[in-house]
């Protein structure tokens, strides 16, 4: 009879154990509990839809409170919602694919595919954009977002922030700027090259750039400060310049898909995956901010807020479980919720 050597037999049982212990993470005992948290939290404004996946099964998807107040309709795990800057994991993906296939740098300077900027915003690159360290344009500086020349030509002729490369500012009109350079690269608009390149390869066929006629199943937006002073708040028309930062309307189980067919490079080969997951500058990847947790470890995360719809995505990568959250108003549950499922998870 053959016999393993014995360290052989230890690591391959020590490898088994730890298999097992990541799978039971998440056990029936604490969904029971994530579920009475969240139900709770329906009583101080919750209201959207949670889901939980442990490598890359679905352990729980539930929706809570109304998807439309006025019918009195619910929230399922099916409720689409507008996610904010969540989108902009979607605009690094495009960017990374751009750069694998050869079509562009993440060093290029962005006057490349945009035309002439003046100093010293011609020393910006696609990679201060992506970290948003480009200083292009100070805080509250009007641009104009109604067609990509016109923002172009404003971020043009706004005033420097900051020397590229020089500090960080988190800002949307950075991630505008990418938009513009998806679609002169790919001379595809920016939702084309999404659905082409995204949406249909991982079938999410939940997932639209803005609202479409034909789109059913989508949660109203509700503002307010208070549960007693909310009202409906219909997200203004999309205009050119949302794209890149925000406007993607999808609904958990599409979100999870998204992480998952990323992970598993359907979507960027394992060098510039790598890039999208790493610490490119302190706390900050390509579209996620990273946390390190000295007792759970990495989490990837990614949070998006209008008047009316909140956004979370929280990816304990060490364990890989997901946590995903989407919130039809902007009561500010969204930190809350995410704390109270961590420490039901790991404490």
């Amino acid at each position: 009879m053959k016999t393993f050597p014995k360290f052989i037999l230890y690591i391959t049982i020590l490898f088994c154990h730890c298999k097992s212990l990541a799978q039971n993470l998440v056990d029936e005992e604490k969904l029971r509990d994530i579920d009475w948290l969240l139900t709770e939290k329906v009583e101080y404004g919750f209201s959207g839809s949670v889901l939980i996946s442990e490598n890359d099964n679905v352990m729980f998807a539930k929706g809570y409170g109304l998807a439309d107040r006025e019918h009195n309709n619910h929230n399922t795990e099916n409720t689409k919602f507008e996610i904010a800057s969540v989108t902009k994991l979607f605009t690094v993906v495009s960017i990374l694919q751009l750069a694998e296939r050869g079509k562009l740098s993440l060093n290029d300077k962005i006057d490349k595919h945009l035309g002439n900027f003046n100093t010293p915003k011609n020393q910006a690159t696609i990679n201060h954009l992506l970290l948003h360290t480009g200083g292009l344009v100070p805080r509250g500086f009007e641009l104009d977002y109604n067609t990509r020349t016109g923002f172009v030509q404003s971020v043009k002729n706004a005033p420097v922030e900051s020397i590229p490369g020089e500090k960080y500012r988190y800002t949307n009109a950075g991630y505008t700027l990418l938009a513009a350079i998806i679609e002169e690269v790919s001379q595809m608009p920016y939702e084309d090259y999404l659905s082409e390149n995204i949406f249909k390869p991982l079938n999410l066929t939940n997932t639209t750039f803005g609202f479409e006629d034909s789109l059913q199943n989508v949660a109203n937006g509700y503002a307010g400060n208070t549960i007693d002073s909310l009202e409906l708040y219909k997200t203004p028309e999309y205009v050119w310049g949302d794209r890149g930062p925000s406007g993607i309307i999808t609904n958990v189980t599409d979100l999870n898909k998204f992480l998952n067919g990323l992970d598993n490079n359907k979507l960027l080969g394992s060098a510039y995956l790598q890039k999208m997951y790493s610490e490119q500058m302190e706390g900050e990847a390509y579209g996620f901010h990273i946390i390190d947790r000295p007792d759970i470890g990495k989490v990837l995360a990614r949070g998006g807020g209008l008047r009316n719809f909140e956004s979370q995505i929280a990816w304990y990568k060490i364990q890989n479980i997901k946590v995903i959250i989407l919130i039809n108003n902007h009561l500010r549950t969204r930190q809350p919720i995410w704390d109270g499922i961590e420490k039901i998870l790991f404490e």
